[in-house]
Formats: C-alpha cells, sequence, structure tokens
C-alpha cells in the first residue's frame, strides 16, 4: 500500500475511535422534506391540512429534528405518531400544534400522560365510557379521533355503530373522525375507491352540525396522489414527505431525503485464508480489499441483504462477502477505491438510489420505509 494511504486510513482511523462521526453517517435533507411537502399539499389542495406521519422516530430519521422544522409550516396542521410514548417525546417541539396517537390507549394511560393537545384514537364505546368516567372524576376534558373500521377488522367503530351518541359525552371531546385504507398498500385502486364511498356513507349520517366541527381524513401518502377528490379537511402523509415511493410507477416528484456514506478506512491485500466475514467458507481474495465501517446494525433492513452495492468514484461495487458487525468491505482489486474515498450507501447516484435497491433486492414499496430505519449509533447530519 502506498505510504500515503496509510496515513489517511490512520487520520480516518483515529477520527472514528475519537468520535465516531466521520466513518460512517447517515445526511437527512430538511429541503427535501419542505420540497415533498410542497408537493403535497398540491395534491391534497388548498383546503386539506397536512397530518405529518412521525412514528417509529419520523420512519427512522429523528422525529425531533422534522417535528421542529414542520411545526413551523402551515400546511402542517397536526402530528401523528403510533405510541402514546411517542407523542410525549415530541410535544416540546410541536410549537402548539396537535399529536394524533393512532394505537389503542387506555383510559388510565390517557390520563397519565404528561404532554398537552394529544387526541386519543377512540376504536370502541367501551373507551369512550371508560375515558368519561376519568374525565368526571378529575373534571378533566378529552380529545378523540374516532376510528372507523371498514374491513370488519376489530379496527375501530364499525360503519353502522357512527352516531350522536359518540357525540354527546361531556367529557370526551370528538374533534374528528378517520378510517385506514389497506387496500391503498395493496394498490387496489378501485377497492379504494369503494371503500371511501363507504366512508363517505358514514359521514353523510351524521348532522351537519356535528360534520361540519370535524376533522374528517382517510388519505395517505398513496391515496392523496391516486384519490384527491373526496373533500376531506385533513391528509395523513408520512412515506410521501420523506420522498418513499408512494406508487409502483408514478413518482409524483418527490425525492428521497436519506443517504446513507461511509468512508474507505483501509485498502488491504489479505491472505488467501484469511476470513473477511463470519462465514468461513467465502474468505479469501485475489486482490486488494477496502473496507469501510458501516455495519449490518447500523441500517439492519439494507444490510443483512443478499447483493449489497455501493457506489464509489463513478462505479458500482458489490459487497464482499457479508457485513460483520462494524464493518464491511469492497473488492477494490481494480485500484480506484483509496483509504479516505467516500462511498455511498443510498443516494442519489445510479445503483443505490431508493428504487434501484427496491428492486435488486425485491422488496416490496409498503416496506421501503424500513430502509430509513437506522441504528441510535448512526451519526446523522441534517442539512437545509
Amino acid at each position: 500500500m502506498d505510504p500515503c494511504d496509510l496515513d489517511i486510513a490512520y487520520q480516518y482511523c483515529s477520527k472514528y475511535n475519537r468520535d465516531n462521526k466521520d466513518a460512517a453517517w447517515a445526511e437527512i435533507n430538511l429541503s427535501y422534506i419542505l420540497k415533498n411537502l410542497k408537493i403535497v399539499k398540491t395534491y391534497a389542495g388548498e383546503h386539506t391540512d397536512i397530518g405529518a406521519v412521525v412514528k417509529g422516530d419520523a420512519y427512522g430519521l429523528g422525529a425531533e429534528e422534522i417535528v421542529k422544522v414542520l411545526s413551523k409550516e402551515d400546511g402542517v396542521s397536526m402530528f401523528i405518531v403510533g405510541r402514546l410514548s411517542e407523542a410525549e417525546d415530541i410535544s416540546p417541539f410541536t410549537d402548539g400544534k396537535s399529536v394524533l396517537v393512532l394505537d389503542r390507549v387506555s383510559a388510565v394511560g390517557a390520563d397519565g400522560c404528561g404532554a398537552e393537545l394529544v387526541i386519543y384514537s377512540a376504536y370502541d364505546m367501551a373507551f369512550m365510557q371508560e375515558l368519561e368516567l376519568m374525565g368526571m372524576r378529575k373534571n378533566k376534558s378529552f380529545s378523540v379521533h374516532v376510528r372507523v373500521d371498514l374491513w370488519k377488522s376489530g379496527m375501530g367503530f364499525g360503519p353502522e355503530e357512527v352516531s350522536e351518541e359518540l357525540f354527546s359525552f361531556p367529557h370526551v371531546q370528538v374533534k374528528g373522525i378517520y378510517t385506514h385504507l389497506y387496500s391503498s398498500y395493496q394498490f387496489d385502486w378501485e377497492r379504494s375507491e369503494k371503500e371511501l364511498d363507504r366512508f363517505d356513507w358514514v359521514l353523510d349520517r351524521l348532522p351537519g352540525r356535528i360534520r361540519r366541527k370535524l376533522m374528517v381524513h382517510a388519505q395517505n401518502s398513496s391515496l392523496i396522489f391516486t384519490h384527491p377528490d373526496h373533500g376531506y379537511n385533513l391528509a395523513r402523509s408520512g412515506a410521501a414527505l420523506y420522498g418513499l415511493p408512494i406508487h409502483p410507477v408514478k413518482e409524483y416528484g418527490l425525492t428521497p431525503v436519506l443517504s446513507l456514506r461511509a468512508r474507505v478506512v483501509s485498502v488491504t491485500k489479505p491472505k488467501e485464508d484469511c476470513c473477511l466475514s463470519y462465514q468461513q467458507q467465502k474468505s479469501g481474495r485475489n486482490g486488494e480489499i477496502a473496507r469501510f465501517l458501516f455495519g449490518y446494525w447500523d441500517c439492519p433492513f439494507l444490510m443483512t441483504q443478499d447483493n449489497v452495492k455501493v457506489w464509489g468514484n463513478g462505479k458500482l461495487y458489490p459487497v464482499a462477502d457479508e457485513p460483520c458487525m462494524d464493518s464491511a468491505c469492497i473488492d477494490a482489486a481494480d485500484g480506484r477505491i483509496s483509504a479516505g474515498d467516500e462511498i455511498v450507501l443510498l443516494g442519489a447516484e445510479e445503483g443505490v438510489r431508493l428504487r434501484d435497491i427496491l428492486a435488486r433486492h425485491q422488496i416490496d414499496l409498503v416496506h421501503s420505509e424500513r430502509l430509513y430505519m437506522l441504528s441510535k449509533r448512526l451519526h446523522r447530519i441534517y442539512r437545509l
């Protein structure tokens, strides 16, 4: 190895040992999120607000930073999470905007929540009644969105169960009503249309004085683009905001916000019988190996796939063997890769674009968000 390469490798290894930031990192482009939000708003319509879905730590991107940016946007009227603990975590950063919890919570859990402006999903009458009793005892009010179950799956009120009775509790304020269309994740647009019509039937049965006060939502990121014409005043968007694919073919101008990068820390020529990974049978190489400190812990869903490739110096390289816990390597026999070079595992470069990775590994679009689920230890850089 050239002495200069050795010196560069030493510098980067030393920095990695100090702060673990320059060896591997994730870049989250916040300006792309704002660009995607503008596109989402255009399709949703000027009279439809956006509920920004930030569950799962904003799909792994970092909910705190995402919420700080989106809380300043007029088009975002609320944030949406899965768990109550997530609502509590982001509440200091929402700039007074409410947070809807999608998952079931107990009345005791709702009463114990320390975050203000939290809205709970009501799945059944028992929860409404328990919450009302809690409100009477504590002399406090709770806000809920009624969840309508169009699939008879037990995930909400049946269409026929939605009546004026739900709006008669003094201490439980129904501020919204919504449904979740699983058919849209199957890209079954015809069935989605029928289910939206069924949801409209539920809404039409409500008296106008009640209906006019409600926040109504059914459209997820896909339906915002494919079915924007049902006249609801809120749409839920997570995948589209983060630039994940929301249609099998169409892109809609959305830009992925995440890129994954690493620095080559060494280029060496291993012995024929050495192990490069946990798999003894895969060991042995006839050339130089470039190692980078990005392991399967850093992006588990990507790094445990077969045929992982990285982009470096204008070329696509397959990962040699399998990634070990904290590192991976590529065949650098062509001499184009040196210690200190930056490589891209997920980005805008051909071969490591999000769509490229999904196609290469035959990953369904519905599961594309898993590519954004990162280890907490991976350094994140937020760019505007």
